[in-house]
Order: C-alpha cells, then structure tokens, then sequence
C-alpha cells in the first residue's frame, strides 16, 4: 500500500500540488509504521532499491527504545501523535527467521490498545512458529486488540515436563572467538589455570583467525594459519598455538555447542608441526660445583629453589606454590601445583626437605617468597647474570629491564640459541639427564619421576635400566656425591704446575659443598 501511495504522490509533485501531496500523506501517516517506509521509499529512489531494507531498519534502528521488561521488545514515542495527553508510543518485536536473518514487525500503537506484553507474547508466537521455541512453553492467549480471541488457539501446557538442565544461549553464527571464550570459561569453571592459554589466544590467534565462524575455517585456511604461524615464531610456540584450537575445537563439539568436524583434528589429516626441542643442553657435575656456591653468595633464596630443582626435576612454577602445608617430611614428597591446576606428589631426598622445612613456614604460606613476602611469579635474573659471569651460557645482547630485546635472526637461530641457552629450566634437564647416564631407572620410572603426561615426552631421555621410584629420589645426591669425591682425589694428584691459587679455591668449594650435602 506504501508503495503505491508513494507511486501517487511522486505523479502529483512535479505538477507542485503539495496541499494534495500533504494531505495524502498526513491521511495516511495514522497507520503504524507508514512514514518509516514512506521516508525508506524516498532514499530508494534516490539511492538504489537495495538500500530500502536498510533505510527501513536504520529508521526504526534511530528511534527504538529496548523494553527493560521484555527482551526483544522495542517501542518508540511519536512526534506527532498524542494519546492521554502524552505522545503515543508504537510497539515492535525483532526477531530472526528461519534463515538467521534478523526481521522487525510492527505490532501496533498504544491507542489502538496494544502494550508492551501484547507484543512480548506475538514476539513468542512468532518464534514458534519459526521454530525458535517450543510451542509448549508459551502459555495463554495473547490479548491482541481487534483480535476475535475465540479465533485464536491457545497454547496449553497441561502437562509440566521435567525440567532440563539450561543449555547456553547458541547464537546462530558462531565465530572462532565464541566457542574460545566458551573453552575458557569452562576452564576457569574447572579450576583450571587459563590465563596463559588465554594470553596466547588473544596474541596469536584471535584477531588473525578468530573473527571467523567456525563453520568456514576449513583445511585451507589452517594450512595458511600454520604456515604464517611457523614464519613468526618457533616450531614449539607454533605447535601451542594449534594445539589451542584443536582443544577449543573438540571440547565445543563434545559439549553439543558444535556440530562441525575439528579442522585441527587428526580426524581431518592434520598434521601438527614437529620440534626439535630435544635437551641439547645440561649441566656437568663440574658445572654444577661451579654455579651453586655463587649462587649461594649472591641469593639464598635462589639457591635453594635451584637446589629443589636439581633434586626432584620440579618447575619453577610448580617449586613457587609450595606451602608449609604441602611438606611431609615422614613420607619424604611435598605436594605441588602442576600444569592445569592439577595437584602431584613430588618425591624427595632429605636434604631437600631440610631446606624446606627451614623455612619455618605456616601451613598457608608460600616456602619461597620475594622481600616484600609476595611468592614467586619468576626465576630472578641473578640467575642469568651468574650463569653468563661463569661461561656456561652465551650472555644476552640488548636486556633492558631483566628481559631480553628480540635480535633480527632467522627461526633456526633462534632455536637453536634457545636449545644451546642455560635457563632455570636447564637444572630439570640436569635431574633427568643424569638419572638417564646413571643407568638405574626406566623409560616409564623416569616418567613418573618427571611427571610426563606422554611417553613421547620422556623419550629424549632413552636407555634406562630398572629401578625402584623410591630409591631415585636420593640418586642425583650420590652422583653429586661420587663426583665430588673423584674431583677431589684428582685434585691431589694434580700437577703442581697448576695455579695454587685456582688449585686451592676448588678444594675448598669442593670441600664446602661435600660438606652440605653429606
């Protein structure tokens, strides 16, 4: 009807009856929703017929007013027509067919006795009969006004049925951003550390990839996705990165928030990206008579954590969580946090336990702490200092604030400094490596000692022999032990060409430290 209203009125303009024109309109501006499409018809012309849609949407889009009691229930005050005394007020609903698309409808004026609960309940009637909602959950007849109410079949629901547990809100187009955050918020749910796969996401992934429905990443784009990942960074942060979409994948597909097949999954003939991040670097007895007396001197809290962890093979992070509580010194473990929140028990030799004890620590708090008594959140850089002061390390070019500048050089250089580089972690590398030369564990007992989630993990430390777990706790003492005893006979055979000076430092470093551990 708009339409050819408009057909008349552009007939009558140019012959400049605009009191013809003006009545026209003003007659017909009562009917709801009548100057919107009169207003969109106008830009069309002007614009192009596929701009009326939007013109349309933008006209109602300007002027509504979201209902606070009814979602998806707008209305909007009109400018020129009273009712009571007050402006009158049109009523819409929005809602989105069976093609996702988004539709407004006009429900009617307050004059003409509609409200905002009439069009709340034709907005429910609407998405059922677009298959939105289960018919059985509207309830009542809508009192719509003009409306011969026997006409209308109400919907009953006569039966109460059983009530189902709440399903998230699925939006119809699902992006690689939404079922992340779903991933997420159901780790932090778990109780599962996520900030740091979150912080790989947003840097790595989500404006790259994320904005994406997660319908259309298909195995081209995770081919490019890979490729452009292993030219910015190395093989092992690629390998994260792809391994974080698999799990968001396979974690919204089991939980029925997804329908679609993982692009990452093995299941579609993805391959993930191999490292070569086999333990090139460990230290030397020798080495370890060298470090751990300076590092002593310089921090004692430093080496004690360094002690901890050339001992049992903890992480830094996992060696930050220990509390007073987490000691049992009968048992001879503590109990730490490991990777994913999850709690594992690490076993110890007695030594170990003396440092942590020593501390005199309240069962809640943390055995390791900064000056101000915060714990730990990473290895001071006296650490880095020392190692590179001694020459077991090549030193850092460009650090500022105790982090290191990223130097122009290719992805294998990288690597390949980063394989050959002494960091805190190294001293885990230490504990397994000697086990392995000791010859006295298994593959699977240097497993459990290490806490690898996969075989594959500890195969970098092959050629085992059986052994006993409990009995391993105490080995990396002997064979600090032993060699010390070695250094110190060879000392005393030494030539007397060498400097006496050097000569005599050794001895009484190797003396000091036999004494501590024996």
């Amino acid at each position: 009807m708009v339409s050819v209203i408009f057909r008349i009125v552009e007939t009558i303009r140019p012959q400049k009856e605009t009191i013809i024109v003006s009545s026209i309109v003003s007659t017909f501006s009562k009917c709801p929703g009548f100057r919107e499409d009169f207003e969109a018809l106008k830009f069309a012309k002007s614009h192009g017929p596929k701009s009326m849609v939007n013109t349309r949407r933008f006209a109602v889009a300007s002027t509504k007013i979201k209902s606070k009691r009814f979602p998806g229930v707008y209305y909007r005050d009109s400018s020129e027509k009273k009712f009571n005394g007050k402006p009158d007020r049109a009523y819409y609903f929005i809602y989105r067919d069976q093609k996702g698309q988004k539709a407004f409808v006009t429900v009617g004026w307050l004059s003409q006795g509609f409200s905002e609960q009439v069009a709340n309940d034709l907005r429910a009637l609407k998405l059922a009969e677009v298959g939105r909602i289960k018919a059985t959950s509207i309830v009542g007849t809508p009192a719509v006004p003009g409306v011969n109410h026997n006409e209308l079949v109400p919907i009953h629901s006569e039966e109460k049925e059983p009530e189902v547990p709440k399903q998230p809100e699925v939006p119809q187009v699902l992006l690689l951003n939404d079922i992340a955050e779903y991933y997420f918020t159901w780790m932090e749910g778990e109780g599962k550390h996520v900030s740091r796969e979150r912080s790989r996401y947003n840097k790595n992934i989500r404006d790259i990839i994320g904005w994406l429905s997660e319908k259309d990443v298909d195995k081209l784009i995770v081919r490019d996705f890979k490729a452009d990942l292993l030219k910015r960074m190395a093989v092992d942060s690629a390998k994260k990165c792809l391994a974080l979409c698999r799990q968001i994948y396979y974690h919204a597909r089991d939980s029925g928030y997804i329908d679609s097949r993982n692009p990452f999954g093995r299941e579609d003939g993805f391959k993930m990206p191999k490292p070569q991040n086999k333990c090139e670097r460990y230290l030397e007895p020798d080495e370890v008579l060298y470090l751990m007396p300076i590092l002593k001197r310089r921090s004692k809290v430093l080496h004690d954590m360094s002690f901890v962890s050339l001992y049992t093979g903890a992480r830094s992070t996992e060696i930050f969580t220990i509390r007073g509580a987490d000691i049992v010194p009968n048992g001879l473990y503590f109990w730490i946090t490991a990777k994913g929140g999850k709690r594992e028990k690490v076993m110890a030799n007695q030594e170990v336990i003396n440092i942590l004890l020593g501390y005199n620590r309240r069962p809640s708090e943390y055995v390791f702490q900064t000056p101000s008594g915060a714990p730990f959140k990473e290895i001071p850089d006296i650490f880095r200092r020392v190692v590179e002061e001694l020459g077991l390390s090549p030193k850092t070019k460009n650090v500022k604030h105790s982090k290191e500048i990223a130097i122009k050089k290719s992805i294998e250089e990288k690597q390949q400094d980063r394989r050959k580089k002494v960091w805190f972690h190294t001293l885990r590398h230490t504990f397994a490596s000697w086990l392995a030369q000791s010859g006295t564990v298994t593959l699977h007992e240097l497993r459990e000692l290490l806490r690898h989630s996969s075989i594959q993990m500890t195969e970098r430390y092959a050629h085992m022999i059986p052994g006993t777990i409990n009995q391993q706790s105490s080995l990396i003492g002997d064979v600090v032990v032993n060699y010390y005893k070695q250094k110190m006979s060879k000392l005393a055979e030494k030539d007397t060409s060498m400097n006496n000076a050097m000569k005599d430092w050794l001895e009484s470093e190797a003396r000091q430290q036999l004494d501590e551990v024996v």
